[in-house]
């Protein structure tokens, strides 16, 4: 029994690695109609056919437990692969059509009134979709909107912080981009240079978060004072 009850455990763990490998199999009832189009429904279909899936692989283990029959424990594995297999197909079909729309498009972006009046809005920023490890992300290009030197007195923070907002301004998540050269430069960075060009690396968080992005509006910069209260 002991040796029987270790290779349910081992069932319980694959039927869970296999289930965050796909999904989207139709069941969300969110709005399609937002920035990112179908992908929070598609993602939120996985979040539901992952927990049912957890679910139906626990119940089944119990009894097969009870049971004490291995041969229902090898069954049990062989139909975890196969719903893994079948889950990460039916999600990478629905990404490959819908993924394409949003790559590419421009996210309105916007500044708060406390970086408006500060020194730390040297920049003006360009925010596109592009696709990182199969999930839609940000990728972030930052031009000198006046001539500054990194290593002048005034030490422009290297470090760059923004939110996600939704369409009544509420942040929906916080993040921060670090520009390390920035440190190193001894050069004067020219008015209208690009100076931060990020590939496409920051993940939006509808994978994780799929409700709350179906009413994704922007990306808000902001000071690091703000960020700190954002949680």
């Amino acid at each position: 029994m002991r040796k029987l009850t270790f290779s349910v455990i081992g069932i319980f763990i694959l039927g869970a690695a296999l289930a965050s490998c796909g999904g989207g199999g139709g069941k969300s009832n969110l709005a399609t109609d937002g920035f990112f189009g179908k992908l929070p429904a598609i993602y939120d279909s996985y979040n539901i056919e992952k927990a049912e899936m957890e679910a139906d692989m626990k119940a089944e283990g119990e009894k097969v437990i009870k049971s004490g029959d291995i041969s229902k424990a090898a069954k049990l594995y062989e139909e975890a692969t196969e719903a893994g297999k079948a889950l990460k197909a039916d999600l990478e079909k629905k990404l490959a059509e819908e993924m394409p729309k949003s790559v590419g498009k421009e996210v309105p972006v916007s500044y708060s009134d406390e970086l408006k009046k500060s020194e730390s809005l040297f920049f003006d920023a360009k925010v596109t979709v592009g696709e990182y490890s199969g999930n839609a992300a940000m990728s972030i290009v930052l031009t000198a909107n006046k001539e500054f030197t990194p290593t002048d007195s005034s030490a422009m923070d290297a470090t760059f912080y923004f939110v996600c907002i939704d369409k009544d301004g509420n942040p929906l998540e916080r993040s921060k981009w670090s520009n390390n050269p920035l440190n190193y430069r001894k050069r004067t960075i020219a008015n209208g240079e690009t100076f931060y060009n990020t590939p496409a690396a920051k993940s939006f968080g509808i994978e994780t978060y799929p409700a709350s992005r179906v009413n994704f509006a922007g990306v808000k910069f902001i000071t690091k004072a703000e960020y700190d209260k954002v949680k």
